[in-house]
């Protein structure tokens, strides 16, 4: 239901108008629900509540279309003498109120006449008319058989539900996999970066390696034998450095 604002400088019939409207379409809206929960749930031609229900709604669509009818009329007012103070977000606000409460009683209307509801009467008035014309044991048998069609879809209702709890409980399951599955690929990534900072120092000690050995060998005057202690030395010195890296 709309919940609309009044601004201040707004006349109070306007105000007490729009405040009447709103509460009857509250209540016409509930008694309309009560009144389509009826349809779908009893034989309608069997319940004098029904028949009397049904002409309450037609008679306060009546009622509150008319009153929709005056505030038109005033918002046109207003609109034509901008003296009375009304801003244009106001007359907005109204005008959106006044399509609103239409459309939902029409909306309910258009649900009381349709055709559907005509078929579901008639289907009622035949239903009556047959039970009516039934014998006792006719009778008995049509009690037994709603009992069998009521029990079972209250087991077919149990049954849904038990499914549906299931299904929530293997929904919060797999978000908490989502979680888990969510921190474990952080956790990858994390070493991923690892790994690759050891790799880069172990290219830069490469590097530095090579160009000690290139020194090295112009030293030794390209000797064999001298750079083949050499190699070893680096080699022992690359092992230690490694060793203590990790």
């Amino acid at each position: 239901m709309i919940h609309f604002k009044l601004q201040k400088g707004v006349c109070t019939g306007c105000k007490k108008l729009l405040l009447k409207i709103q509460n009857a379409v509250q209540d016409f809206t509930a008694k309309f629900d009560h009144w389509n929960e009826m349809l779908e749930t009893t034989n309608t031609a069997a319940s004098p509540q029904f028949s009397s229900l049904t002409n309450e709604l037609k008679q306060t669509y009546k009622d509150i279309k008319k009153a929709l009818k005056e505030m038109e009329k005033s918002i046109e007012y207003v609109q034509k003498n901008p003296q009375l103070g009304v801003s244009s977000q106001e007359i907005a606000r109204r005008t959106e109120f006044v399509k609103s409460m239409m459309q939902t009683i029409d909306d309910c209307r258009q649900k009381i006449l349709s055709d559907r509801t005509k078929q579901t009467l008639d289907k009622h008035k035949k239903e009556m008319h047959e039970r009516s014309q039934e014998t006792p044991n006719q009778r008995a048998s049509r009690v037994a058989t709603q009992d069998i069609i009521n029990a079972h879809q209250q087991q077919t209702q149990a049954h849904r539900q038990e499914q549906d709890e299931i299904l929530d409980d293997m929904l919060e399951t797999l978000k908490r996999l989502g979680v888990k599955g969510h921190d474990i690929t952080a956790e990858i990534e994390e070493q991923n970066v690892m790994l690759d900072e050891v790799s880069t120092q172990m290219d830069t000690a490469s590097d530095r390696i090579a160009h000690l050995t290139h020194k090295l060998d112009a030293l030794m005057n390209h000797s064999e034998s001298k750079k083949i202690c050499i190699i070893i030395v680096l080699i022992i010195i690359l092992g230690v450095m490694i060793y203590f890296m990790f």
